[in-house]
């Protein structure tokens, strides 16, 4: 199995790439498509014989796409910061259509299996266009997933998305959870230890 490539965050972690793989095509199709870019060809001989096995140099050029996002999303792979990028632009043009369209092809459990940020993100889309209850159900889905991948704070997403009845319900089921997890973790010798615990 792949392991994905993440970004660890002030709060919590940003899925970066699917697989390492994925992370070194992008960068290597990002800096060729910097023109201005002067360490363009230290960076394919960095990238050796792994960076020729997943991109020529030159084959954006060639592909005669003018977006970088489009070139990404076909011929690379898809990244969380770029479908996001999408959603934006088609509601920066008050395309609220295409932006639910794509939001929702985001939250395709099989792209970004286990991270909450795509699910986060489209109830902040699905609020931002007046699709309240739809926001509800998108926030639930996300907050099945972990919260370290929200790519935000809980509390204030949270607080903003769901009623502050369900928030409060959320941060005492939390809060229990927290205080079983030490719990357990007490009744192993050592582990919870002033020496273990930084003290």
């Amino acid at each position: 199995m792949e392991m994905p490539v993440v970004e660890v965050r002030k709060h919590g972690v940003w899925l970066l790439a699917k697989t390492v793989d994925q992370y070194i095509n992008r960068i290597l199709v990002e800096e060729d498509a910097d023109i201005s870019s002067e360490g363009n060809a230290d960076l394919f001989h960095a990238a050796a014989d792994a960076g020729d096995n997943l991109y020529e140099k030159g084959d954006y050029a060639k592909s005669q796409i003018l977006d970088l996002d489009v070139y990404l999303l076909k011929k690379v792979g898809l990244f969380p910061d770029v479908l996001e990028r999408k959603v934006m632009l088609h509601l920066q043009k008050g395309d609220h259509v295409s932006a639910l369209v794509t939001g929702e092809f985001y939250t395709k459990k099989k792209h970004f299996p286990g991270f909450a940020r795509p699910f986060a993100f489209n109830a902040e889309v699905m609020l931002k266009i007046g699709r309240k209850l739809e926001a509800k159900d998108a926030a639930r889905g996300a907050l099945k997933s972990p919260w370290w991948t929200l790519g935000c704070r809980y509390q204030a997403w949270a607080a903003q998305i769901i009623s502050l009845f369900h928030f409060i319900v959320l941060c005492c089921v939390f809060s229990s959870f927290l205080e079983f997890i030490l719990l357990r973790l007490e009744s192993y010798p050592g582990c919870c230890s002033d020496s273990t615990m930084g003290g």
